[in-house]
C-alpha cells in the first residue's frame, strides 16, 4: 500500500529533513535547492492534510493569501462534509428528499457538474451513493434485500436540478456523498485563487492523493510526484489524482473500501490507479472511476484525461 501512494518529492523533503533524499527522473534535472525560497504551509481540512507551497520569498502577502486559499478550502468544507450535520450538503441529504429545497450557489453548482461526470463515466462515479456507503459503514456483509434497497436510490437522474439554486431528489433512498470529489473541488478553487493573484508557481497536495501542479518551479521541468515502482511525473499546470480500491482501516488491516455504484459492492480486486487532468475535480473524478471499471481507460483518454498508472490485481 505505501509503494502505491502518490507522494510530492519537494515537499517530503521539505517538511521531514530526516526522511532519506529521495532523487527525481533524470529528465527533472538535479534539484539544487530550487525551493529555498518556496513558502510551505500546512493544515488539517476535510480529514486530510492540505499542503500548499508558493513559490515566492516570504512576506505577510503571501502568508495572507495562503491564509485565504485555506478558508476557501474550509469554506467548501461546510458545504460538502457528510459528517458535519449542519453542513449544507447534510441538510439536503435530509431536506431533498420531502422537497425541492434551496442550496447555497456553491453547493449547486457541485451537483450540476457532479450530474455530468457521473453520465459521463457511465455511472462507475456516482454522488448519490450515499445510502450505499453508510450501509458499507454499519455492516461488512449487507443482505441482498438491504443492497437492493439502497441501490433504488443510485443514478443522476435522481438528482434533480430546478431553477434559482434549487434541488430536489425525486426517490427516498437517494442519499449523497461527495467523499470521491470534494478534495478535487477544494484544490481547483485554492488554484483558481492563486491564480486570480498573478501566482505562476505553486503546488498544492491534498491528502497525499489530489495535487495540482502550478508552472514550474525553478530549476525543475515540472513539480514531481512519486507514484511508487520508480514512476515520477511531473505536473506543469496539471492535476493529478491517485485512487487505491484499499486503504488502512481497522486495526492496521488492508480494507477495500470503494464502492461500485452500478452493482453496489465494494470493488474486491486489488487495483491502483494515478491520472492527470486538467482540473483536480476531473481527475479525482477519473481516478476513482477507473478503480472501479478500468474497461473505461479508452473513455477516459478521449475526454482528456492521461492515464499516469493503472495496475490491477484481480
Amino acid at each position: 500500500m505505501a509503494t502505491n501512494k502518490a507522494r510530492w518529492l519537494p515537499l517530503a523533503l521539505l517538511c521531514c529533513q530526516a526522511c532519506a533524499p529521495h532523487t527525481p527522473t533524470p529528465q527533472l534535472g538535479p534539484p539544487s535547492d530550487p525551493f529555498a525560497a518556496t513558502v510551505v504551509r500546512v493544515r488539517y481540512v476535510m480529514g486530510s492534510m492540505l499542503k500548499i507551497a508558493v513559490d515566492a520569498p516570504e512576506s505577510q502577502w503571501i502568508e495572507l493569501l495562503i491564509d485565504e486559499a485555506f478558508s476557501r478550502a474550509q469554506a467548501l468544507d461546510k458545504l460538502l462534509s457528510n459528517y458535519d450535520q449542519q453542513s449544507a450538503l447534510s441538510r439536503f441529504n435530509r431536506e431533498g428528499s420531502v422537497q425541492s429545497a434551496m442550496v447555497p450557489p456553491g453547493l449547486y453548482a457541485c451537483l450540476r457538474l457532479s450530474k455530468e461526470y457521473s453520465r459521463q463515466t457511465d455511472g462507475a462515479f456516482d454522488i448519490t451513493v450515499g445510502a450505499l456507503v453508510l450501509l458499507h459503514r454499519r455492516t461488512a456483509t449487507p443482505k441482498p434485500e438491504q443492497l437492493k434497497a439502497a441501490i433504488a436510490g443510485i443514478g443522476d437522474k435522481h438528482l434533480r436540478l430546478l431553477a434559482a439554486n434549487r434541488a430536489t431528489m425525486d426517490h427516498p433512498q437517494t442519499q449523497l456523498d461527495m467523499g470521491a470529489i470534494g478534495k478535487g473541488f477544494a484544490v481547483d478553487a485554492i488554484i483558481d485563487l492563486l491564480k486570480e493573484r498573478r501566482i505562476t508557481s505553486a503546488f498544492v497536495d491534498f491528502g497525499g492523493s489530489s495535487f495540482f501542479g502550478l508552472g514550474k518551479p525553478r530549476g525543475l521541468a515540472g513539480w514531481p510526484v512519486a507514484l511508487g515502482s520508480g514512476q515520477t511525473v511531473a505536473l506543469v499546470d496539471r492535476a493529478l489524482s491517485s485512487s487505491n480500491s484499499q486503504h488502512t482501516g481497522k486495526n492496521d488491516a488492508l480494507e477495500f473500501h470503494i464502492i461500485d455504484p452500478r452493482s453496489g459492492q465494494l470493488v474486491n480486486a486489488k487495483r491502483f490507479v494515478a491520472v492527470t487532468a486538467h482540473t483536480a475535480t476531473q481527475s479525482e473524478v477519473w481516478s476513482t472511476a477507473l478503480v472501479v471499471d478500468p474497461s473505461l481507460a479508452e473513455l477516459a483518454k478521449r475526454v482528456g484525461v492521461r492515464i499516469e498508472a493503472l495496475r490491477t490485481d484481480n
